[in-house]
């Protein structure tokens, strides 16, 4: 079945071998979904989608094309063909969002407690009703590679032994074996746990298959906490995983650009290039027609129309002025953008595997290098993050301070209107400038310009100086 937009998956990222793909017709998910279990031949997903066979073939060349999916014969000989999926998912977006997950950071966190930047980029991500279980197995198997380089072990019962005491290290959560066949074990953690428990759980199960050949899969993830504490049942599998295609990214210019704004259910994504220069033109601030125009490459006409589109779809809002003019702004959150090509030079991981914090600090670098080596805007993504986090908060500037420190940003002049800080090391900071620009505007973000070391967040903009 299509899935419905209000309630099932409305956006697929695919890193196909041509580059990304944002994949985003309800026909088009449906049968990525389906082809996640597996090859299926054409006749059957007509069936399952709902789609005739004569208009599902045009569909599925048009995926062809994009590099989304292939099709081959398992028998040369027959006429029979399977399609399969050439892609691997980045992200999905769901209508399933949970927007109790950054109140819960900020109501549980405590005051001498250091915030983890993974649980905030989890958080975000749960309230937009983002899924990146692609992004967490690959952290889990970059740790797997990293604690397992000059530890080997050929029985399983070693095996777990030395996974559960890594990964309660590492952690800070207790794993406790329940059974060895199946591999069944209990884990038991703090407020974070549900959050992070597929993590937890890739990570064992990677550690255990790396030491001793077997278990190479999660079968299931199951809740058996009793409300007072967070308790998971995980079971592996012997079976090894579906096989995940092979990318090697042939390509990716700078006119695959999309944007996703929005959050929860009201999603909108844009692939339009006109729309993605007035996304760009209006990110920082109001602008008039007239100066969307001058950040554009279209006519006036074309960009004039887009702006009316995208006002009525409610990605605008308007301002009118005292002289009768009219400025547009920005009304929904830019929750992810692309618009800049593959790097050629890969994520370079330095994650600190030392203490339970450190695992999910790791976790949030390792998966901003992996967006960024993809072409995200991960600068935007931290700011949006930092935004979100300080609006939880009856008063931003409690959250700009915490947060500036526990990063090494120095606020060296802080005003109702105007804020002076050094930013600190990592991406993180950008978080923290995210928080500055809530602190001094509650209702419009300032203008952004890249620069150099010393920023000033002000109520007309952010300067680099």
């Amino acid at each position: 079945m299509i899935p419905d937009r209000k309630q099932g998956v409305i956006l697929r990222i695919q890193l196909a071998p041509g580059g990304i793909v944002a994949v985003t017709d309800p026909v088009h998910i449906s049968v990525c979904e389906l082809l996640d279990g597996g090859g299926m031949r054409p006749s059957d997903l007509s069936s399952a989608v709902g789609v005739a066979s004569s208009s599902l073939h045009f569909i599925l060349d048009k995926m062809m094309e994009s590099g989304v999916i292939c099709r081959h014969k398992p028998d040369p000989e027959k006429k029979s063909v399977v399609y399969r999926l050439s892609s691997i998912t980045i992200l999905k977006k769901t209508g399933d969002a949970r927007t109790e997950s950054m109140d819960e950071i900020v109501s549980e966190t405590k005051e001498d407690e250091r915030i983890s930047w993974g649980s905030l980029l989890d958080a975000y991500f749960a309230d937009s009703g983002i899924e990146s279980p692609y992004l967490q197995e690959r952290y889990a198997d970059f740790l797997a590679d990293c604690l397992t380089k000059q530890n080997r072990s050929s029985r399983l019962e070693d095996a777990v032994f030395t996974s559960k005491k890594t990964v309660a290290e590492l952690t800070g959560y207790t794993v406790n074996v329940f059974s060895l066949n199946p591999l069944t074990v209990i884990v038991d953690g703090d407020w974070h746990l549900p959050s992070h428990v597929r993590l937890v759980a890739s990570l064992f199960c990677k550690l255990v298959h790396r030491l001793s050949g077997s278990y190479g899969s999660i079968s299931s993830v199951t809740d058996i906490g009793n409300g007072l504490s967070n308790r998971f049942k995980i079971t592996m599998s012997n079976d090894d995983g579906c096989d995940v295609p092979c990318i090697r990214p042939e390509h990716d210019s700078e006119d695959i650009r999309f944007a996703v704004v929005g959050r929860g259910a009201r999603t909108v994504t844009i692939a339009n290039d006109v729309q993605m220069e007035i996304l760009d033109a209006v990110y920082n601030g109001s602008r008039s027609v007239t100066g969307i125009v001058e950040r554009s490459s279209s006519p006036r006409s074309t960009v004039t129309s887009n702006i009316l589109k995208m006002a009525e779809a409610g990605i605008l809002r308007t301002v009118h002025h005292d002289s009768e003019s009219v400025s547009y702004f920005l009304s929904l959150p830019v929750v992810l953008k692309k618009g800049s090509p593959v790097f050629e030079k890969g994520p370079s991981h330095d994650a600190d595997l030392t203490s339970s914090k450190s695992f999910m600090d790791g976790y949030f670098r390792f998966v901003m290098d992996e967006l960024h080596a993809l072409g995200f805007d991960t600068d935007m993504l931290s700011e949006q993050i930092g935004r979100y986090y300080a609006e939880r908060f009856p008063d931003a500037m409690t959250a700009l301070t915490r947060l500036a420190s526990e990063t090494g940003t120095l606020l060296k002049s802080v005003q109702a209107d105007r804020i002076v800080m050094k930013p600190g090391p990592g991406p993180e900071s950008a978080i923290v400038r995210g928080v500055a620009r809530r602190a001094v505007d509650q209702e419009m973000g300032g203008r952004v310009e890249l620069g150099a070391e010393e920023v000033v967040v002000e109520r007309n903009g952010i300067r680099f100086l």
